[in-house]
C-alpha cells in the first residue's frame, strides 16, 4: 500500500484524466470540465474488455450526444399523443364555468339535476360545487349553466294578457281528384300455338301386348311361347 508504482492501472487512468482536463480548454468552468472528462473516459470502450466502465458496471451503455439525436420509442409515443390531442381540441369545446356561477348538477343515482353553485376550479374539467348544502367535486360533462334569475313559477295573468296572439291561417282545402269509372274490359284473345303435337311413344311392354292379341286372333300361337 501506498506505492503507486505496483498498481500500473490506477496510474494510467489517473494520467489520462489529466492529459484529457489540460487539452479540454474550451470549458473555462472547472467542475463542468472535469464532468466532462469522466463522463467520456466511463463511456469509452477499454481495449482489453472491448466494453465502458459504465458498461462493466451497469450492463448498458450509457446515453451519448449521438444517442440522443435519434428520439426513443417513449419520445415518440408522448409526441404523437401530444399531436393527437392538438387536433382533437381544435373541433372541441369544453364547459366552462366561473365562481358564484349557478349551474345545474347531474344527479348521480337518478334521473334529472338539482341546482348548485360553482365554488372553485380544481382541474382542466373538474369543478367543486356547493348542492344541497354538500361540496361535491363534478365533472364539466355533469354541470350544466342557469341563469341567476331563472325559475320554476307559473306566470301571472297580466303576462298572458301583454302576449300578442297571432290567429292562425285556415288550411287550404284540397279537392280530391276524380277518378275514371269506365274501365275497360275488353277480353283479349287466348293465343294457341301452331306447333304440331307428335304422337306420344306408346311402352315396349304396350306393344308386346297388342302384337300378341293380334297373333292370337289371327289363329296364330301365343308370342311367349317361342
Amino acid at each position: 500500500p501506498y506505492h503507486s508504482r505496483t498498481n500500473g492501472q490506477v496510474e494510467r487512468a489517473i494520467r489520462t484524466i489529466k492529459e484529457k482536463y489540460n487539452k479540454l480548454t474550451s470549458i473555462k468552468d472547472r467542475k463542468r470540465r472535469m464532468a466532462t472528462v469522466l463522463y467520456w473516459y466511463r463511456n469509452t470502450p477499454s481495449s482489453s474488455t472491448l466494453r465502458s466502465p459504465a458498461q462493466a458496471l451497469f450492463g448498458r451503455p450509457m446515453r451519448g450526444i449521438i444517442d440522443n439525436l435519434k428520439p426513443s420509442i417513449t419520445t415518440n409515443l408522448t409526441h404523437a399523443a401530444e399531436i393527437q390531442k392538438r387536433q382533437h381540441d381544435k373541433h372541441t369545446k369544453y364547459r366552462e364555468f366561473e365562481p358564484k356561477q349557478e349551474v345545474y348538477v347531474k344527479n348521480e343515482l337518478g334521473k334529472g339535476y338539482r341546482s348548485g353553485t360553482i365554488l372553485k376550479r380544481k382541474g382542466d374539467l373538474s369543478y367543486n360545487v356547493l348542492s344541497e348544502d354538500r361540496i361535491i367535486r363534478k365533472h364539466a360533462d355533469q354541470l350544466k349553466s342557469r341563469e341567476p334569475n331563472e325559475s320554476k313559477e307559473e306566470p301571472n295573468e297580466e303576462a298572458l294578457e301583454q302576449t300578442t296572439v297571432y290567429p292562425r291561417e285556415p288550411t287550404p282545402m284540397i279537392e280530391p281528384i276524380p277518378m275514371e269509372t269506365s274501365i275497360s274490359t275488353k277480353e283479349e284473345p287466348i293465343r294457341q300455338s301452331n306447333r304440331i303435337k307428335k304422337r306420344t311413344a306408346k311402352p315396349y311392354d304396350s306393344n308386346l301386348k297388342e302384337l300378341q292379341q293380334k297373333n292370337l286372333n289371327d289363329g296364330g300361337n301365343n308370342v311367349t311361347d317361342y
